[in-house]
C-alpha cells in the first residue's frame, strides 16, 4: 500500500508536468519524496523543481505552479480523510469539512490565471499567467490524491492490526491526515520536531545560519 501510494505520487506529477515523459521523472519524484521524509518538506520540493526543470526543459515557475496545485489536492485529500474521521463522531461537522475540502481544488484551479502570476522564484524569468486545468482534470487529480492517501491510511490500519493494536479505519484516516497536515504547518505552530531540529543543528554546527 505504501509503494502504491508512492507510485500514485509519480502518476500525479507525470500527469501535471510530465508532458508524456513518465520514466525520466521517476527518480527525482521518488528522491524528493524521500528527502521530504527525512528533512523539512521545502528541501525535497526544491530538489524536485530543479530536477524537473532540467529534465523537461520547462520554466521553473510553471513547474512550481503545477506542484502548488498538486499540494492543494494533497491538502484536500487529507482534509477529506480528517472529515471522515470527525464524521464518525460528529456527522454534520465531518460532512461540512469533506464538502469544503472537495471544493478547494476546483476553486484553486479556476483562479489559476490570477494567482499564478504571483509565483516567483529568485533568479528565474517571469512567465505568462497559466491557464486552469479544467473541471475534468481537476476532478481526476483530486481523486488520485484521495486514493493515494487512502492507501497510506489503510497501511496504518493494517500495521495496527499486525501488532495487535488495531484501530478503526476512521481512526486510521484521522491519524494519518492530522499527522501529515501538521508537517505542513510552520514550525512554531506544529512544533519543532526531530526533522527541523536535526537540520538546523547540523547547519549551525557547520557554521551556516539555520
Amino acid at each position: 500500500l505504501l509503494m502504491a501510494s508512492l507510485a500514485l505520487q509519480w502518476v500525479r506529477t507525470s500527469l501535471l508536468v510530465g508532458n508524456g515523459q513518465w520514466k525520466p521523472i521517476l527518480a527525482p519524484v521518488v528522491l524528493s519524496h524521500g528527502v521530504n521524509v527525512l528533512a523539512p518538506s521545502l528541501l525535497g520540493d526544491l530538489l524536485e523543481i530543479g530536477a524537473l526543470n532540467k529534465i523537461l526543459n520547462r520554466p521553473s515557475r510553471a513547474i512550481l505552479t503545477r506542484l502548488l496545485f498538486r499540494f492543494l489536492t494533497t491538502i484536500s485529500a487529507l482534509s477529506m480523510l480528517a472529515g471522515l474521521a470527525i464524521g464518525a463522531l460528529h456527522p454534520n461537522i465531518g460532512f461540512g469539512l469533506i464538502l469544503a475540502a472537495a471544493l478547494m481544488p476546483f476553486v484553486a484551479d479556476q483562479t489559476t490565471n490570477w494567482w499564478s502570476k504571483y509565483i516567483a522564484i529568485p533568479g528565474t524569468e517571469a512567465i505568462e499567467p497559466m491557464e486552469p486545468l479544467g473541471i475534468a482534470k481537476t476532478a481526476q487529480h483530486t481523486l488520485l490524491s484521495l486514493i493515494q492517501h487512502a492507501f497510506s491510511a489503510a497501511s496504518v490500519f493494517l500495521l495496527g492490526a499486525a501488532i495487535d493494536e488495531a484501530v478503526s479505519p476512521a481512526t486510521a484516516a484521522g491519524m494519518l491526515s492530522l499527522a501529515d497536515l501538521a508537517t505542513y504547518l510552520p514550525v512554531p505552530l506544529a512544533g519543532v520536531g526531530v526533522h527541523h531540529w536535526s537540520v538546523s543543528s547540523v547547519a549551525e554546527l557547520m557554521g551556516s545560519v539555520p
